[in-house]
């Protein structure tokens, strides 16, 4: 377990250096000064065949190509530590075969009830967009469940590996505005430039949030992308929204926890945090490649 991003991330690295030297990567494939990162004729060498395929059925299903994540500038198809990656690997393993491995895993983990079932999953899924925003809210992993004759709701999954924290709000770290520190909730929905700018956030955000009384903005952080996500959730008629970790990142799993403080005791219940661990059986079992994976180079057991 670390306490820290940073000691977290030595250790990934230290297992990814010995995966490579068994894979015998040479160091001319990868891009200076970061030796977690491909170039570009060896992508396919990070994304297991599984991924592949689940692109290919992605952008044969939408029409488009595939909505990779960048990172300063650089895909993360070829960056070792992308969770985007990661998180294709894993969840597309799951679905690969038909839903059953991926059923039993939300069984176990308490996100799905017995006689429910998967209806269907996107990566890189975009709700409807509720809220008028000119950059769409994506999310990793949406999977429809219910009862077989009945109707199916929403899970969304955000997927972490070795982010310091979730994502926060760009005008605040733009230096558009300053967090109003002064202000209440109530004076920041006006104020706020995502308000201004058309976004409506600030209809819903209040209605979520354990207390309003506090001065300052209170989505300026973190919880700005997880508020987001949770207030689409919830207009889209959603269940759970889940957040997939390494069980070793505990930085992560206390600012989950900070984050369910935040929301209101009456949608507490709907924020769940999973870990790629819990996975690891249900992977062993339908695709023990995948797992290997897993562990060789992530160290995820």
């Amino acid at each position: 377990m670390f306490l820290k991003h940073g000691e977290f991330q030595n250790s990934i690295e230290t297992i990814q250096r010995a995966y490579v030297s068994e894979e015998g990567w040479p160091t001319e494939w990868f891009v200076e000064p970061w030796p977690h990162v491909l170039v570009s004729e060896k992508e396919h060498l990070n994304l297991p065949q599984v991924a592949r395929d689940i692109v290919q059925l992605w952008e044969e299903r939408h029409g488009s190509s595939f909505p990779w994540h960048y990172w300063r500038g650089i895909k993360s198809s070829r960056n070792l530590h992308s969770s985007q990656v990661l998180g294709l690997a894993t969840l597309g393993a799951l679905v690969s075969s038909g839903y059953r491995p991926l059923e039993r895993a939300l069984l176990s983990a308490q996100l799905l009830n017995p006689d429910e079932v998967v209806f269907e999953f996107d990566f890189e899924y975009e709700p409807p967009n509720f809220f008028a925003e000119i950059r769409r809210t994506s999310v990793d992993f949406m999977v429809k469940v219910g009862q077989i004759k009945g109707l199916a709701d929403p899970i969304y999954l955000e997927v972490k590996f070795l982010e310091a924290h979730f994502g926060s709000c760009s005008r605040r770290s733009n230096r558009i505005c300053d967090g109003f520190p002064e202000l209440s909730v109530q004076q920041i929905s006006a104020a706020c430039p995502l308000s201004k700018e058309g976004i409506r956030y600030w209809e819903f955000l209040p209605k979520i949030m354990n207390s309003t009384e506090k001065l300052g903005c209170p989505i300026e952080g973190s919880f700005y992308q997880l508020a987001r996500n949770m207030i689409h959730l919830l207009k889209d008629g959603g269940r759970h929204f889940v957040i997939l970790a390494d069980a070793r990142a505990k930085y992560l799993k206390d600012e989950v926890i900070n984050f369910k403080r935040f929301v209101s005791p009456e949608y507490r219940n709907l924020v769940s945090y999973m870990t790629f661990q819990q996975l690891v059986p249900y992977l062993n079992e339908t695709n023990a490649g995948v797992a290997e994976l897993l562990r060789r180079k992530y160290g995820i057991y």
